[in-house]
């Protein structure tokens, strides 16, 4: 293991010699790419790594200075704080300016961004998705009918079909969905039409771009697929409830027991956070804006720094 100046980065080299990371001693391992048997790191943030390889090969990373430096996982008890109000779904719009919420009674709320304040909305609803400039809006009755409006100031008409859960990228253009049967479900936007995926899932969630699908099966398996064209490609770890923000980059799950994980893209993999929540929201370029709300209906809010990625591979240079 090798640890930094203030002692908030620390590597280490497993018996296989992959390599690990983690924030310092409130931060959890996780698993890096390359291959080294012996690794230094120095720097007040962590980015000058220096380290060799079976071959005696010496490699070095710079992890720039301007970059911001890298922070830990938020906690419901102190880096999240509670917004006013209680309710058992929450999402949040791309820009972090649209906020919906639905309430134990199934009554709608929206709030113009953190600084707003809660205004209910026409209509009965169990679960609500939002594009990324709030134009357009999906949800799904405790009926399971599906109902869709052009922003807040729109009014609901609705949709054919029997849904359980529906998620909208950015534009609006592709809308994921599954029904109580955990069948899948894709429309190319309202003016398309329903086409099935094969596949059982019980919960999606599309990136803003439409190009990353995050979802989780009643086993609650996760699953990965690179938009409509690709295939599902399973992910380890167990978890009820996923989120992906705009680009992928930022993914958060929950777990069985309400805990809360994160990841950085496919690529990454799950590092437990603190705090507990039973359904998270992420958004933001940089997965900057996250919302939820835990077993009480009691809603968090938490803005990030943008999170900066590990050191993989390619970073690393022959010296």
């Amino acid at each position: 293991v090798s640890v930094n100046h203030n002692g908030e980065y620390v590597w280490g080299v497993g018996q296989g010699n992959e390599l690990y990371y983690r924030y310092g001693l409130e931060g959890s391992w996780t698993l890096s790419t390359g291959s080294l048997k012996q690794i230094s790191v120095s720097g007040d943030n962590g980015e000058y790594i220096w380290g060799v390889n079976n071959e005696e090969n010496v490699y070095y990373s710079i992890d720039p200075p301007t970059r911001p430096p890298r922070t830990l996982a938020p906690t419901v008890q102190s880096d999240f704080f509670q917004i006013d109000g209680f309710f058992k779904n929450v999402e949040a719009s791309a820009d972090g300016e649209h906020i919906w919420g639905i309430d134990p009674n199934d009554d709608v709320f929206y709030r113009n961004g953190v600084d707003g304040s809660w205004s209910q909305v026409d209509g009965k609803l169990k679960q609500i998705t939002v594009s990324r400039d709030g134009e357009h809006v999906w949800g799904v009755q405790s009926n399971d009918e599906i109902f869709y409006r052009e922003g807040v100031d729109g009014s609901w008409r609705q949709i054919d079909g029997l849904l359980s859960q529906v998620s909208i990228n950015a534009d609006g253009n592709h809308l994921w969905a599954v029904n109580l049967n955990d069948d899948i479900f894709y429309r190319n936007g309202v003016s398309g039409s329903w086409l099935y995926i094969p596949g059982k899932l019980k919960q999606v969630s599309i990136s803003g771009d439409g190009n990353h699908l995050w979802s989780v099966n009643s086993n609650d398996d996760t699953f990965y697929r690179n938009g409509v064209s690709g295939n599902f490609q399973h992910i380890p770890g167990k978890l009820k409830w996923v989120s992906v923000n705009h680009n992928g980059e930022y993914v958060w799950g929950v777990g069985q027991g309400n805990e809360l994980y994160y990841r950085y893209g496919l690529e990454g993999s799950w590092t437990l956070s603190t705090g507990s929540l039973k359904q998270i929201s992420v958004s933001g370029d940089n997965g900057e804006y996250i919302w939820g709300v835990d077993d009480d209906n009691r809603v968090y809010y938490f803005m990030s720094s943008p999170i900066v990625d590990e050191p993989n591979e390619d970073d690393f240079s022959s010296i």
